[in-house]
């Protein structure tokens, strides 16, 4: 009976591959043209929207509706407000318990509060940089020309324009992005209830009810929103990173093709088509420099300097400092989620 049921589970198993790949190869016949605008069914209407939308970027979509929330003065005071929570609290003595009690300082409670706080300004301060540097890049009227790449997956353009043509790739660089973009609003979701939760939790096992009630959950609000905007800034960018890095694969694929189709025609139309290829690399080559001098190159450097302090903090306080053991395994879940 067992092997019948394996068997009848590969047949379901193999049955289904084949119905996706059906599906898939009827998309790439009937559903994608490269110098036609996508069909909805194949569109990610979010695609190039949630700088905007979620306060990263200071230039103005009139076809976006921002929330009040997402202000990005706002963002920027909310994170220096715990930036500030957090520095004053370094320079706190240790035996003046009330002092922590006001500042809502869940780390002193847990026997971890010089490298949280520590912590805590290193992740305050990715928030923040990130946000000036797009200060600046508005001022001097830099605008993020990597988004109009990936425009077509918006429906405001076609993929042929923004240079692919080949139908196999648009398919998948279209999943890619559109998976990667459910995953990171899932996740930012997500850090907001738990880093309430790592501010909150230690407040109730140490704070009375009122000390809760007026400086517990306050604080642990102001946190969770804070480190809600400051994930907000760095992983929305890292996720069109990953997008743009797609993108830029297969626009070299696409050229590469090219060249392999030359070995077999004539010498002539070689030559003829050389020129092309060469354009192709050239085009691609002065895009990126534009953009990572531009843009990336400067969020990169602000990224990894910040991210790598914070991690490498965070993981020292999780392993070394004796603390409780729920709150360092909170610690590393947030860690790893960052």
């Amino acid at each position: 009976m067992q092997p019948f049921n394996e068997m009848e589970s590969r047949r379901r198993s193999y049955k289904g591959q084949m119905s996706r790949l059906r599906e898939y190869n009827q998309i790439l016949q009937n559903g994608i043209k490269p110098d036609a605008i996508l069909p909805p069914r194949l569109q990610v209407p979010s695609a190039g929207t949630h700088f905007y939308m979620y306060g990263l970027f200071f230039f103005r979509d009139p076809k976006i509706k921002r929330k009040f929330y997402y202000n990005p003065f706002f963002i920027f005071f909310m994170e220096f407000l715990y930036l500030s929570r957090s520095l004053f609290s370094l320079h706190v003595p240790d035996n003046d318990r009330q002092y922590f009690v006001y500042l809502g300082d869940y780390m002193y409670f847990i026997r971890a509060k010089t490298h949280i706080n520590i912590a805590a300004t290193q992740y305050m301060s990715l928030g923040m940089c990130i946000l000036i540097m797009n200060l600046l890049n508005y001022r001097m009227g830099v605008e993020p020309a990597f988004l109009k790449s990936i425009a077509f997956l918006r429906g405001q353009c076609t993929p042929a324009s923004c240079g692919l043509h080949n139908r196999k790739y648009i398919l998948n660089f279209i999943r890619q992005a559109k998976y990667s973009l459910k995953i990171i609003d899932f996740n930012t979701k997500a850090v907001f209830v738990v880093s309430f939760l790592l501010s909150f939790l230690p407040t109730v096992l140490n704070f009375t009810f009122f000390e809760m009630l007026a400086f517990g959950i306050p604080w642990s609000t102001v946190f969770a929103i804070s480190s809600y905007f400051t994930f907000s800034s760095y992983f929305w960018n890292l996720t069109y990173f990953f997008i743009v890095c797609h993108y830029i694969k297969y626009r070299i694929r696409q050229t590469n093709d090219t060249a392999t189709r030359l070995q077999k025609l004539s010498p002539i139309w070689q030559k003829w088509q050389m020129k092309l290829v060469e354009r192709d690399l050239i085009s691609t080559s002065c895009m990126v420099d534009q953009w990572s001098g531009t843009y990336w190159s400067k969020y990169l450097a602000i990224a990894i300097t910040l991210l790598s302090t914070f991690n490498n903090t965070v993981f020292y306080t999780a392993l070394f400092v004796d603390m409780n053991i729920v709150v360092s395994d909170f610690q590393m879940r947030e860690c790893f989620n960052l």
